[in-house]
């Protein structure tokens, strides 16, 4: 290879690899944002004395409130594992995504809450 192509070749990679360095350092803040969402979740809705144990629960509805806030955990994901392989084989700085998939993960947390909320009567 000349060393004009290698000039050329040399700014390419390491823009790809900066590329991909920042959406995996977005994609730790999302896991950081996940696991704290997470034990919000677990503390607010199964610590609490087992609010969904008694015959008033509505154990399907539960189900589908864990569902809903775990599904959009693992949608942002695997929406931000795409991103970096996007990235990563474009260039292009696609940090943005994880960033999208934090706040998707706090918003997912809500209606699941209402939904578990409605299925413990409360």
């Amino acid at each position: 290879m000349s060393d004009a192509a290698m000039a050329t070749a040399q700014p390419q990679a390491e823009r790809g690899r900066s590329s991909l360095g920042g959406v995996i350092a977005v994609a730790m803040l999302q896991i950081v944002v996940f696991i704290a969402t997470a034990v919000v979740w677990l503390w607010t809705h199964f610590a609490a004395e087992g609010r969904c144990d008694d015959a008033s629960c509505d154990v399907g509805q539960a189900a589908q409130a864990n569902a809903l806030f775990l599904g959009g955990g693992a949608f942002s994901f695997a929406v931000t594992i795409i991103a970096a392989v996007v990235s990563d084989r474009t260039g292009r700085d696609l940090a943005w995504v994880p960033a999208v998939g934090c706040a998707l993960i706090v918003i997912a947390y809500f209606p699941a809450a209402a939904l578990f909320n409605a299925a413990a009567g409360a």
